[in-house]
């Protein structure tokens, strides 16, 4: 699952991303992340990804990263768009990779209307995978719409929370929410 967080300096992924390793070494200096609590600076183990169609990445392994993420329901408007979007179902899904600022090229781009506008609504942006070409809903899920107001702060910071250890708490802000963007192949298995 690939979650976009322009927020993010850095891009990050967990373990279990093993099915799209295409390589693993160990940073040659020691890589910080900080956090709205805390900066820890240590040598960490750098993942190149492969995301299919040639996309390719670098992100630092973060061994239990995991990410708590919100569906976003279709707006009515797009309802009719639904065998386009991109899937949100990721409850059994454990490998993630937090695409940070430093691969931007992959974050998803814009949909726009006959008049060369963005798509969206108050609270929702329609965007088009660069990997996937499906399409992403970005924005406020259902809860937080009620409590605007707290929008800024409270309820993007609990959009994702990635733990590290027990004692050490990840935490990025998100710009963006996240679904999955991308279906690794297993050769063993015949998708057809």
């Amino acid at each position: 699952m690939l979650i976009y967080d322009t927020g993010a300096q850095v891009s990050l992924c967990n373990f279990e991303t093993g099915p799209v390793l295409i390589e693993s070494k160990q940073a040659d200096r020691r890589v910080t992340i900080s956090t709205i609590d805390s900066s820890r600076a240590k040598l960490r183990r750098i993942h190149t990804l492969d995301l299919g169609e040639g996309h390719k990445m670098d992100a630092i392994l973060i061994p239990k990263l995991r990410l708590n993420l919100r569906t976003i329901d279709i707006p009515e408007p797009w309802q009719h768009l639904d065998d386009t979007f991109a899937d949100q179902d990721y409850y059994n899904v454990k490998a993630q990779i937090l695409v940070g600022a430093d691969k931007s090229k992959l974050f998803p781009l814009a949909e726009r209307d006959s008049k060369g506008d963005p798509i969206e609504t108050d609270k929702c942006r329609l965007m088009r995978s660069r990997i996937t070409n499906k399409l992403i809903l970005f924005g406020a899920c259902e809860e937080h719409q009620d409590n605007q107001e707290r929008m800024d702060t409270e309820a993007q910071i609990h959009q994702v929370q990635a733990v590290e250890a027990a004692d050490e708490s990840l935490c990025s802000i998100m710009q963006n929410l996240a679904i999955s963007d991308f279906e690794p192949v297993d050769s063993a298995i015949d998708t057809e």
